[in-house]
């Protein structure tokens, strides 16, 4: 099995492109960016966002193949100048109704965070020719290590039912799910920092 090791700015390329494929699947993030003809440049946009904040915040890791990554934001990683600067390039590339529907998403997760500091997962993906070979658990891990050795949990969503039984093996327990007409189904997670499992 590929080796997990923590992220780098050259791998920014490598990382978008496999989660832009990776999530072309995915309900949620084919909701924000529904249409077929822009998605890998909006994907592309996004991604390479959330790519750049949480490398910077200390919470991206990779696999030493680029097959997998996850890309976590610490308890400590808030609003900053450059970050707010960044995101408001991106909004630039999307139209106001995917804007919309990336906040509607965003709102209706946030009460299912713990409200102490957390560990949040917000993104891990693995190539589709790699799913299967165990890389997203072990791509996942050291941000789940991290946050047990903080005593924090660590917290994350889906909107893929199947998943759910993934997370749960990773010592996950569903907290919250959110079932609304206007939005994709969900599923968040939560980690307890003193569950010896997963």
């Amino acid at each position: 099995m590929s080796g997990v090791r923590v992220a780098r700015s050259t791998d920014r390329a490598a990382t978008v492109a496999v989660l832009t494929e990776a999530f072309s699947v995915d309900p949620v993030v084919r909701w924000f960016f529904d249409d077929d003809a822009t998605y890998p440049a909006r994907a592309e946009a996004f991604f390479g966002f959330l790519f750049d904040q949480r490398l910077a915040a200390g919470g991206a890791w990779v696999t030493d193949g680029l097959e997998a990554t996850a890309l976590w934001s610490p308890p400590a990683e808030g609003s900053s100048e450059s970050g707010d600067r960044a995101w408001a390039r991106v909004l630039g590339e999307l139209t106001a109704a995917e804007v919309e529907r990336c906040d509607r998403w965003d709102a209706a997760v946030e009460p299912h965070h713990p409200s102490a500091p957390h560990w949040y997962l917000g993104v891990l993906g693995t190539a589709a020719a790699h799913q299967g070979r165990g890389l997203g658990p072990a791509v996942a891990r050291p941000g789940m290590d991290a946050a047990a050795a903080a005593g924090l949990p660590a917290f994350l969503e889906t909107g893929v039912e199947r998943n759910v039984a993934l997370y749960e093996r990773m010592g996950f327990v569903v907290t919250g799910v959110i079932d609304r007409p206007d939005l994709p189904a969900g599923w968040c997670l939560c980690r307890d920092p003193r569950d010896p499992g997963g």
